[in-house]
């Protein structure tokens, strides 16, 4: 008898067993059931697993796993964290890999279930890492699943070897990769809280199905499972007694996750609501201020040197967008024929004939359609494949698309920045050469002016005669505007007369070229795109198309022939032939087809263009046609792009249908007009961090297209409608057209109706983008109507209508107001001479008696027609709420009356208003216009037909204090409240009065009339926001008086009023200052305490990047924990505020505050280096950091800065030659971190002090060759600075000069020279070291000795505030101040000139200067004699180097003098060549000798 095989017996095995009636019948197999479910997961994560599933064990998914883990944003340096979840995903995919045993062979063999599911598991995970998903939610999933898992081993373990069985276990793990698949995608769409949320509540629909769905598979394999060991009562209680352990496990585990996710979302909520609060106030003070610093976006797929220049350049919105557009569009093959063209050749032999030859322009021309930006991309790509063949790179291309409606790509500053980024990320050597141009502070290079980018960017890298060559393709020109042409032909013409190594290739339609097509100049070598050209383009075109369009790719090839024969023999343009293609694809019905082939065409693609709009009017219904014209005429001559929301408000509010919608007029839609942009997800808008953090954080995928611009769908078309009215013959279409001077006055008859304030009662408002629209561009609208081209009704119209406007009939001033108009350019000299020719002609309309009026005084003097909207914006001053609304209706009130020509009213008014301010009682000057800080003086009674009221005199109050004019100020409100203000105007009178009391010092006075004001507190009509400003001020007022204890309480009182808005940063400054002036650190401690998270995270990131601050907050908060020996309560407030930031990548700059605080307070170099390391180890993107508008360039000096003394210190400290080799390793390494790598440094300078550092490691572990270089290289870099032709700098270059020959001084036997060469040096930091070098600011461009102190004496400008005169026998001196780095002195010592002091520089620290109290502080803690109590501004194992030295005399033009025992006088030059040439040369050779 044979032997029976395994196999076999398993077979017998499987016959024999019974199986339930569930699952009897299941014949799948389970490899197919494994290959649907792999294909489910594709469709729902998009992507699939059979590729990116490892062939790694479960080990080795584990650490992929870490490391995603590791990059999360929550717990990046938080090994506990990762540490817990890195348990969990360790037992959830061995589980896995334990439950699946059974499926390994069933299953497909390549793609098995565990590895699959492992792997969507951890990809899980970096979808996690990618959105900064919460570490607490993650954890609540993998402790779900982790539960789920368990009680599928406890039933596999008993399942019999069955393929029924088998397939009940796949289904479960088929339902798992499901569930994998959907937290994926929930992840990716930041709803991930949300669901897990859900999960725990048993709802959201499709995920809430899919858990269900895994619970039912499973209970379906339990079920199994019993009735196959039903025999066996032992192992079926044993099974029963697990699953419910497990289930109740998983019951508890859920209750407090869920208890804690609900906290977390309490906590999150009520945070993100005040986070919501700060950034409105941040954005409030920024607007009110200049704003956020604009650095710069940038990719992470580029070169580190060509990221810094980015990041020195400013952003150019859509700069690659057109092009990879043109590529996902371009038929392949097509566009090249350009290339076989003479002038082609031509334009080339002249590249490559001698070195000196002239610089070529290629003009590519066509007509509308014809596919020049396509052929322009094709020619770039000729160009770079050039350029990329080019062995010694010395070829560079570059290439930008004129669009005139993208207000990044419709200006010629903006080419030349993406020229310049693109040519630095092509040629490493012209890199660098940019890079450098950029830092030099010799010259000071305006990123904003076009000029200046050709002169100092590109004509270096491409002058006569450089080895490189550029070739620039510019896409477009005709599309500029004419100061745009005119900019281009300047920068061609200056290219070609410095015979500039640079080739020029533009495309435009036929006439515009503009001044670049001068026959009088270098005449362009000239290429048409005609169809002759481009027969070959227009066959492939129609070929793809006929095998790629819906319907066309389903007909015969009799029918397709029949349509390639007859376009190819029509169609005068490749656009014309891809518009009937389209038509053709849209009939969809080959007989419909060839009836059409039967017909004639039209033969231009303008007679197409009105067949097709024939066809639109003729599908929509008369009753929307009128609609269609409106949004025709304002596409067609709009100023920017309407978007969506505008569009649909236009519409409405013309057809008076509430209701309307665009998908009302389907055809115009499809044919004519899109929404958005093509490749830039038209229909998918995105929320803003406001706006995710004001609707709940829920970051649901919003298909908001409302913001995305409506255009036309090619240039052509919206030429077509722009001139279609003058050129068309068919009379079916005139309704639907206009000529451009009725478009005009139609769309201004209309923006004039818009132009007004909405009722208050309004239900169906005006979208507010489309009022404030046409209140901008009303006049240019206006501008844009030819009288001629009108009859006299429709002339009498406009000019009843702008009359009405311009007296203010409607409120025109308050939409002024809220559009912000610019009057001077709105009204400048050419709009006013047009508005008096009108009112010339219009001398015979017969308008109403107003309008009659307005245009005769028109007639008479132009500019007077402003004056009644300048009396409208007087009238919005003497009635606002508050002192912002008074000043936004001042500033245009003052604009308009200056426009109008009566600027000098104010001036007039003014001497009467206030007679002791016009000087020694003369006349006051007729003609004199005031600017806004004396125009105010003249609100008061400026027309004598506006009654002023108590509220009036308030408002010009308000104003008056707002320009510091306290005396005046204070005597308005006394004449207000002696205008019988209501008890609600009293409150603000008084409050207000306080104010002005308070600046002038009035503080009994001021005392009490906050009283008076504050027993209105609880009167009807007082805003929460005024009731918070009176305790203010009255915090104010008493800590002037020194009641201290009644001004905290105050401080704190008004934090109970609007709890819509948060106290600003300022605020809790004054708050904080009560403690700080009176020493009372453990005082000011404890406010810290009573306030509330977002209250420390505002005061701590408050004017953070304001250079008059100068993280001051910081020193004063870390000394007061130093002093009061609260360093824990420090370090934890500093964290709060970090773990808020980095919800926003913005905490980088509190880490170097953090690592301040480490070291100076907690004296702990190895968290301040942990610290700095996640600075080090962060991205950025460029743009300046949120809340503390920090640029990242300062934090990445600054972090460099902090983390070379940290390890300098660690250094210094360890005798262990590995450690302190490591740490010099740390150091060389800091420009390869990512931070490093994705910002520049400001300048090149500012590395020095971080060369000295790595210098003086070297000289201890070697090689001392290192050393050297290092140094020489700092020494040679400050020799040139102050050497150049820029005297601002020249005091930090002398500083940093001396501390490294200072440092050089103890490297050699004799340095005693090198020592008293670096004393002299430093003694002239604030000498004017070359009387014909000017003393330039970088950054204001402003020469100091013109600049003038406010509070000087006229008589000598150099006086200081307190009247202190420089001193005689220091020489000539800068005037820029230095101030003492230390904390101990108060108030802090300032220097301007030595003055018989001295001061101690820091030979470690970077750049600090010490007066001689806070040295001696220094000093006895270094002794032991009395320890720091305070934050410790200087390491205690430093050492100084003391300035001036002994007999020091300043430097008399150019001269240094000393006397006494060391007497010297000689040139500044000379004595910088002796320590160069002489000192320090003696010092190497001695360095290296023996």
């Amino acid at each position: 008898m044979a032997a029976i095989t395994k196999p076999q017996e398993q077979q017998q095995q499987q016959q024999s067993l019974k199986l339930p009636k569930n699952i009897k019948d299941d014949e799948r197999d389970v490899a197919d059931l494994w290959t649907e479910a792999l294909k489910a997961y594709r469709g729902i994560v998009g992507f699939d697993l059979t590729i990116r599933t490892p062939t790694a064990n479960v080990q080795a998914l584990v650490d992929l796993g870490t490391d995603e883990m590791k990059k999360f944003h929550k717990f990046r340096h938080d090994d506990k964290k990762v540490d817990t979840l890195r348990s969990l995903l360790s037992q959830n995919l061995g589980l896995i890999e334990q439950g699946a045993q059974q499926l390994i062979s069933a299953a497909t063999p390549a793609f098995p279930p565990a590895a699959a599911i492992a792997t969507a598991v951890t990809w899980m995970l970096s979808a996690c890492q990618q959105v900064s998903a919460d570490y607490d939610v993650v954890e609540v999933f993998f402790n779900d699943m982790n539960s789920f898992l368990n009680r599928v081993i406890i039933l596999e373990k008993r399942m019999p070897q069955h393929r029924a069985y088998r397939n009940c276990l796949m289904e479960v793990f088929t339902a798992f990769l499901k569930m994998c698949g959907f937290a994926t995608e929930y992840t990716k769409l930041g709803r991930f809280k949300k669901w897990i949320m859900n999960l725990m509540k048993g709802e959201d629909g499709e995920l809430g199905s899919a858990r269900k769905d895994m619970d039912l598979k499973l209970d379906r394999l339990r079920d199994a499972t019993h009735f196959a060991i039903l025999g066996n009562t032992e192992e079926l209680k044993k099974m029963d007694r697990e699953l419910l352990e497990n289930q109740q496990a998983h019951t508890q585990m859920l209750e407090a996750q869920t208890s804690m996710l609900h906290n977390l979302l309490d906590e999150s909520q009520g945070m993100r609501s005040d986070i919501a609060k700060l950034l409105e106030a941040f954005e409030k003070k920024d607007s009110e201020t200049k704003g956020q610093a604009k650095a710069q976006a940038m990719g992470q797929s580029k070169g580190a040197s060509a990221h810094r220049i980015r990041s020195l350049l400013p952003d150019v919105e859509g700069e690659g967008a057109e092009y990879q557009i043109l590529k996902e569009t371009i038929v392949d093959g097509t566009c090249t024929w350009v290339f076989a063209q003479p002038a082609w050749q031509a334009w080339i032999e002249s590249l490559d004939g001698e070195h000196g030859a002239p610089p070529r322009l290629l003009a590519i021309t066509g007509e509308p359609g014809t596919g020049k930006s396509h052929i322009a991309a094709t020619v770039y790509d000729q160009l770079h494949r050039k350029a990329t063949e080019d062995a010694e790179r010395h070829i560079c291309a570059a290439h930008f698309y004129f669009r005139e409606q993208h207000p990044g790509l419709s200006t010629l500053l903006n080419a030349l920045i993406t020229t310049a980024n693109q040519i630095a990320e092509q040629s490493p050597i012209l890199c660098e050469k940019i890079y450098s141009q950029l830092l030099r502070v010799d010259v000071l290079i305006d990123v904003t002016q076009q000029k200046s980018l050709l002169h100092n960017i590109l004509e270096p890298c491409f002058e006569a005669r450089a080895k490189h060559r550029l070739f620039l393709v510019l896409d477009g020109v005709d599309e500029l505007s004419d100061p745009e042409k005119e900019l281009l032909n300047e920068f061609w013409q200056h290219v070609v007369s410095a015979n500039m190594r640079i080739s020029l290739v533009v495309t435009s339609r036929p006439g515009g070229l503009g001044g670049l097509a001068d026959p009088e100049k270098a005449a362009p070598l000239t290429i048409n795109a005609t169809k002759e050209n481009q027969m070959s383009d227009l066959a492939a075109l129609v070929r793809s198309r006929l095998g790629s369009l819906g319907a066309l790719k389903r007909f015969g090839p009799y029918v397709k022939q029949k349509i390639s024969e007859k376009i190819e023999s029509t169609a005068p343009n490749l656009l014309y032939a891809q518009h009937m293609l389209r038509r053709f694809d849209a009939i969809g019905r080959e007989g419909a087809v060839l009836r059409q082939l039967d017909q004639p065409m039209p033969p231009t693609l303008r007679s197409l263009y009105e067949v097709m709009l024939a066809e639109c009017q003729r599908r929509t219904v008369a009753s929307r046609q009128p609609v269609i014209a409106t949004l025709l005429r304002w596409i067609s001559f709009s100023f920017r792009p309407l978007v969506l929301d505008e569009a649909v408000s236009l519409l409405r509010y013309t057809s008076g249908d509430s209701m309307f919608d665009l998908d009302e007029i389907p055809e115009l839609m499809t044919r004519f007009i899109r929404i958005g942009d093509p490749g830039k997800g038209s229909e998918v808008g995105e929320t803003t961090e406001m706006e995710y953090l004001q609707t709940g954080g829920i970051n649901e995928p919003v298909y908001n297209d409302g913001q995305l611009p409506l255009k036309f769908r090619q240039r052509s078309i919206r030429s077509f409608f722009r001139d279609a009215a003058s050129e068309s013959e068919s009379d079916t279409t005139k309704s639907l057209l206009a000529t451009p001077s009725e478009a005009h006055r139609l769309i201004f008859l209309t923006a004039a109706n818009m132009a007004r304030p909405a009722p208050e009662e309004a239900v169906d408002k005006l979208d507010s983008g489309l009022a404030t629209y046409a209140t901008l561009y009303l006049m240019d609208h206006w501008i844009g109507i030819d009288p001629e081209d009108h009859s006299v009704e429709e002339r009498t119209e406009v000019m009843e209508v702008l009359a009405s406007v311009m007296s203010n009939e409607y409120g025109y001033a308050k939409m002024a107001e809220v559009a912000k108009v610019d009057y001077k350019r709105d009204f400048n000299d050419d709009v006013l001479k047009r508005m008096g020719l009108w009112a010339t002609e219009g001398t015979q309309m017969q308008l109403s008696s107003s309008a009659a009026e307005w245009w005769k005084r028109v007639a008479q003097k132009p500019a007077t027609g402003l004056l009644e909207l300048a009396k409208g914006h007087f009238q919005l001053v003497y009635q606002a709420p508050n002192a912002p609304s008074a000043a936004e209706s001042y500033k245009l009130a003052r604009a308009a009356l200056v426009q109008s020509g009566y600027g000098n009213k104010l001036a007039l008014q003014a001497a009467k208003n206030f007679p002791s301010t016009d000087g020694d009682g003369e006349a006051p000057d007729t003609d004199h216009v005031p600017d806004e800080a004396e125009g105010v003086l003249g609100l008061g009674g400026l027309f004598g037909d506006m009654e002023l009221d108590a509220g009036a005199y308030r408002a010009i109050g308000s104003l008056l204090l707002l320009y510091d004019h306290h005396e005046e100020a204070r005597s308005t409100y006394q004449r207000a409240l002696e205008c019988s203000p209501s008890p609600a105007e009293t409150f603000k009178i008084f409050y207000l009065r306080a104010m002005s009391e308070w600046k002038l010092d009035l503080l009994q006075e001021a005392s009490q009339s906050i009283a008076d004001c504050l027993t209105g507190i609880d009167t009807d009509g007082v805003t929460e926001l005024f009731k918070r400003w009176a305790y203010i001020t009255k915090g104010r007022i008493e800590a002037k008086l020194g009641n201290s204890a009644i001004a905290a309480e105050s401080y704190s009182k008004a934090k109970t009023y609007d709890s819509t808005t948060l106290i600003w940063g300022n605020i809790l400054d004054e708050e904080i200052a009560i403690y700080k002036d009176a020493d009372d650190y453990a005082g000011l401690l404890g406010v810290l305490k009573k306030w509330t998270p977002i209250e420390r995270l505002t005061w701590l990131t408050w004017d953070y990047a304001s250079p008059d601050k100068d993280r001051v907050r910081h020193i004063n908060f870390q000394d007061a924990a130093a002093r009061a020996g609260e360093q824990a309560y420090m370090v934890a407030v500093y964290e709060e505020v970090i773990a808020h930031l980095d919800n926003f990548d913005a905490a980088a700059p509190l880490r170097c505050d953090l690592a301040d605080a480490y070291m100076l307070v907690c004296g702990d170099a190895e968290a301040a280096k942990r610290v700095l390391d996640e600075v080090l180890d962060s991205r950025s993107t460029g743009h300046v950091y949120k809340f503390t508008s920090e640029d990242p360039r300062s934090v990445l000096q600054r972090t460099i800065s902090l983390q070379s003394r940290v390890l300098f210190e660690l250094f210094a400290a360890s005798r262990d030659p590995a450690v302190k080799s490591k740490l010099l390793d740390e150091v060389n390494g800091f420009m390869k971190r990512p931070l490093a790598t994705s910002v520049s440094s400001s300048h090149a300078t500012a590395m020095l002090h971080h060369d000295i550092t790595v210098a003086r490691m070297t000289l201890k572990v070697g090689p001392r060759l290192e050393f050297q270089k290092r140094m020489q290289k700092v020494f040679d870099a400050c020799f040139e600075a102050l050497e150049d032709n820029v005297g601002w700098n020249d005091g930090w270059s002398l500083m940093l000069l001396s501390q490294a020959l200072a440092h050089l001084s103890r490297a050699v036997r004799s340095g005693e020279k090198l020592w008293h060469a670096g004393r002299v040096l430093l003694s002239a930091i604030f000498s004017r070291l070359d009387p014909d070098v000017s003393i330039v600011l970088h950054a204001d461009n402003k020469d100091e000795d013109e600049d003038e102190d406010e509070d000087a004496d006229p008589d000598n400008p150099f006086l200081d505030k307190d009247g202190e005169a420089p001193p005689e026998d220091e020489g000539d001196l800068t005037h820029i101040p230095g101030v003492c780095d230390g904390t101990i002195c108060r108030p802090t010592t300032m220097y301007k000139w030595w003055g018989g002091r001295s001061g101690q520089l820091c030979l470690d620290c970077n750049d600090c200067l010490f007066c001689e109290q806070c040295y001696a502080v220094l000093l006895a803690d270094k002794t032991g004699e009395q320890p720091f109590q305070s934050r410790r501004f200087c390491g205690r194992r430093h050492d100084h180097i003391k300035a001036p030295i002994e007999g020091w005399r300043g430097v008399k033009d150019g001269i240094i003098n000393i006397e006494g025992s060391e007497s010297m006088s000689i040139s500044v030059n000379d004595f910088l060549t002796k320590v160069r040439d002489e000192l320090i040369k003696g010092a190497w050779d001695q360095f290296w000798e023996g």
